[in-house]
């Protein structure tokens, strides 16, 4: 990095002065506007335990929009003074401030706040209507607190939030008002967490087009759990306890990748995945899937999934008459059948006339198909399908 690259990074970090006694109550933290509408504290802050950090006002305090601040330790609480010292401020960033508590008022001044960084913090709850005075925010991240409780309409007002990340907490549970309010929301992150339990009508969220659930302890999924989330797009379930999901998608029109690897799921039926017209990407990796003993019925398919990718890998699949059992996905190109225990196809010279779109085909991991496709190696060609496998070409 060239010396003027150095000072043009650096015009644009705010010069701090902190003022640290040992004995003191409190710390006095001032920003020194040479770039005026970005206040940023970049020295780490360690306060007593008994100490207060202070926003100081500047002259230019009304054209900070943007504060962050470093590693603060024993913070606690969140400093709402800064709202009062900067009370035009659009983002706020204390992550890894070990802020341990948001007082009910914590926000009342933040009329213009516009994201909010508040991850890698200890925050335990969040309490009802703690968000009621900062309408204009659009984007909330508390990730990797200690979140377990979430009040009941605690993001209630919250009218133009479009991305929520609560991913990396202790939740337990998502309870029918849990999300009230949030009428644009978008993006919602609740990965990593501990969640057991999504009472009905959890998800009523209309504008919401990506949901990520994977690492929780869910075992099963409320009818039509996505009923009033018409707009759903992607959804991510992997690394749960699902041993049913029922009818949990009904109403998924317009989603388009699935993840539900790594769950123990017993009533998987392709026929009720290729009923959701928009879905393009399955995977159903590392659960217990197995193919019914009868192909399906020609009469009861439905030639309208448009299905591009499917992952069926880590399921101790045997079976030779593979095929006939997709003729439900007209649209298929890549067929993931990784780490299963194939021996052979016995239809594979029907497979264009099944999967006509089907460009690869990955068996890596089936040590018992590798003679086998040895021999075929040439059909495959003609039929213009890239096999992956550890040592066929």
């Amino acid at each position: 990095m060239t010396l003027m690259e150095k000072m043009q990074i650096l015009s644009i970090r705010i010069i701090v002065i902190v003022a640290v006694f040992q004995q003191a109550n409190a710390i006095d933290v001032k920003c020194d506007q040479t770039f005026p509408s970005y206040c940023f504290i970049g020295a780490a802050i360690d306060l007593q335990s008994s100490a207060e950090l202070n926003i100081v006002p500047m002259d230019h305090s009304h054209m900070v929009t943007r504060f962050e601040i470093g590693p603060v330790s024993n913070l606690k609480n969140f400093p709402k003074t800064i709202f009062e010292a900067f009370p035009h401020l659009e983002a706020v960033t204390l992550n890894s401030a070990n802020i341990k508590y948001l007082a009910p008022n914590t926000f009342e001044k933040a009329n213009n706040l516009k994201d909010l960084h508040l991850k890698l913090n200890k925050i335990m709850k969040l309490t009802k209507s703690l968000f009621k005075s900062a309408e204009k925010l659009q984007s909330i991240d508390l990730s990797g607190n200690e979140i377990s409780a979430i009040e009941d309409e605690a993001f209630y007002g919250l009218k133009n939030l479009r991305t929520l990340k609560l991913n990396g907490n202790r939740l337990k549970i998502l309870k029918t008002h849990t999300f009230s309010g949030l009428e644009s929301l978008e993006y919602l992150h609740l990965y990593s967490n501990k969640l057991d339990t999504i009472e009905p009508q959890a998800i009523n969220l209309p504008k919401l087009t990506e949901i990520f659930f994977g690492n929780n302890r869910l075992r099963n999924l409320p009818t039509d759990l996505f009923m009033s989330a018409p707009n759903l797009e992607l959804t991510e379930f992997s690394n749960n306890r699902l041993t049913h999901i029922g009818d949990a998608f009904n109403s998924c029109h317009k989603m388009f990748s699935l993840n539900l690897e790594n769950n123990p799921i017993e009533d998987i039926s392709l026929t009720k995945f290729a009923k959701m017209r928009s879905l393009s990407s399955l995977s159903l990796n590392s659960t217990h899937f197995q193919f019914p003993a009868d192909l399906p019925a020609i009469g009861n398919i439905t030639t309208s999934s448009s299905v591009e990718s499917l992952n069926l890998g880590n399921n101790n699949l045997s079976n030779a008459n593979i095929f006939g059992h997709l003729v439900m996905f007209p649209e298929l190109q890549r067929l993931y059948l990784y780490n299963n225990k194939f021996s052979e196809f016995s239809d594979v010279n029907d497979i264009k006339s099944v999967l006509p779109k089907l460009n690869t085909l990955d068996l890596i991991g089936n040590n018992l198909i590798i003679n086998w496709l040895r021999d075929k190696c040439d059909t495959f060609k003609r039929l213009n399908i890239n096999i992956l496998s550890p040592r066929i070409n």
